[in-house]
């Protein structure tokens, strides 16, 4: 999404009969599909805040078994996010904690399509954006900032039980304000930002691609803070892998079953897997800033022998998926870079 203009419709259906929907930018590039999990019919449940013991690498426990809302295909994101070239790899300057505010033009806020009537979005404590340089409120608005993209990406948003604003200072100091009604549907949207390999360079290739992040909640609702990454393609591109790492989690469980245990860098994950070869790395105890090797996440995979030797990145995403809030809310985001190595 290099704009958040002139967008046409693309159909793609996906194993099992399931219709993805997305979008070609203007002026051509990749499909626009953007969300997390969006691949995976799988489910969400609410459940006690996150943050319990690792689970055991020898002894997986047994699949959790409960009522569950429907975890809806993803439009697009990319399943989750979005996409769009970027032209230049980031910089450690280019993506500051606290930058000033974007040279990009203001551009007003989009009318969003008023199918019936929506809750207002709050106006919400920005964190360290203060003055934004880039506001929407439109479904798939988004923004090219630096060698990024900000994307509000409301891919689920359907049954006017929903209103979502995304502001923007640069694509490491941004904030999304949303009033999200719990009506049992899953994840509704995934604000995010993200950043595009022109390249698509192999994993085995990478000695390291650092990301920061860091970012700030509220303690209710449910949805969770995450990287939506995508190997060998984007969502409805045939072939595409998703590897999502959840830093925060209030009350979501990821799409498949438990099936291991993993450590970097002295945290511990439970690892999901599920349908169409979507993995999640769930932190087991929540963390709200920090910096990631990517890298090794990858290649635990593929010694795993869930992804193949020959597996390329495409794009990194880190934003939140959002199920529900408790009225009005503000998420806001003060850092995100990501430094190939």
């Amino acid at each position: 999404m290099r704009r958040s203009s002139a967008a046409l419709l693309a159909f793609t259906t996906l194993a099992g009969g399931v219709a993805a929907i997305g979008f070609l930018d203007a002026g051509g590039g990749h499909p626009a599909f953007t969300g997390a999990d969006e691949l995976n019919a799988k489910a969400v449940v609410s459940l006690p805040r996150a943050g319990t013991a690792a689970l055991a690498a020898t002894a997986l426990p047994v699949p959790i078994v409960s009522p569950v809302q429907a975890y809806l295909p993803r439009h697009a994101r990319s399943s989750g996010s979005a996409t769009s070239s970027k032209r230049a790899r980031p910089s450690a300057s280019t993506v500051a904690a606290s930058p000033s505010p974007s040279t990009v033009a203001a551009s007003p806020s989009p009318t969003r399509p008023a199918a019936s009537p929506t809750p207002s979005a709050p106006a919400g404590n920005s964190g360290t954006c203060t003055n934004p340089s880039f506001t929407t409120s439109a479904n798939f608005g988004s923004e090219n900032l630096g060698a990024y993209t900000v994307a509000n990406n409301m891919w689920n948003a359907g049954g006017g039980s929903i209103a979502q604003t995304l502001s923007a200072c640069s694509a490491s100091s941004w904030f999304v304000n949303a009033t999200v009604a719990n009506d049992g549907g899953g994840v509704k949207t995934y604000p995010n930002s993200h950043y595009m390999f022109d390249n698509s360079p192999k994993v085995s290739s990478l000695n390291s691609v650092t990301s920061t992040f860091a970012q700030s909640s509220p303690n209710s609702g449910t949805f969770e803070d995450a990287y939506d990454i995508w190997l060998n393609g984007l969502a409805g591109s045939g072939g595409a892998d998703e590897v999502m790492i959840w830093t925060e989690n209030h009350g979501q469980i990821p799409g498949g079953s438990p099936m291991a245990s993993a450590t970097f860098d002295g945290q511990s994950y439970t690892v999901w897997r599920g349908n169409n070869n979507l993995v999640s790395f769930v932190a087991d105890s929540n963390v709200t800033s920090g910096t990631l090797n990517l890298v090794p996440f990858l290649q635990w995979l593929i010694n795993k022998g869930w992804e193949s030797a020959n597996s390329t990145l495409l794009q990194v995403d880190y934003g939140v998926e959002l199920v529900s809030t408790n009225g009005p809310e503000t998420f806001s985001f003060s850092d995100f870079s990501v430094n190939p190595g």
